[in-house]
């Protein structure tokens, strides 16, 4: 699912307050893919695999998403297949 900033923002302080002491993973978008030719590229190929799909929200640093929730902290972090596979604590001790 691919949410603008507030949605995405709203749903994960909801997650936040429902799953106290927690985890989860996410894909993060670059940034750069939510705008201009890489926007366009990727739903050109998006269309190939008979999908319709954009981004319109995406992050520069995956560490952001701490900023996003109480208590949220980033636990780890790999490459996925468009941005980065997130790994995200709540109320970590």
């Amino acid at each position: 699912m691919y949410l603008p900033r507030q949605d995405a923002a709203e749903l994960l302080q909801e997650i936040s307050r429902r799953f106290e002491y927690s985890q989860f993973v996410l894909d993060i978008a670059p940034e750069k893919y939510t705008r201009g030719l890489w926007k366009k590229l990727l739903a050109l190929e998006s269309r190939a695999w008979d999908l319709d799909v954009s981004f319109v929200f995406g992050m520069k640093d995956p560490g952001e998403i701490e900023s996003y929730g109480e208590g949220f902290k980033v636990i780890g972090q790999e490459k996925g297949s468009a941005g980065s596979i997130v790994t995200v604590a709540i109320n970590a001790a």
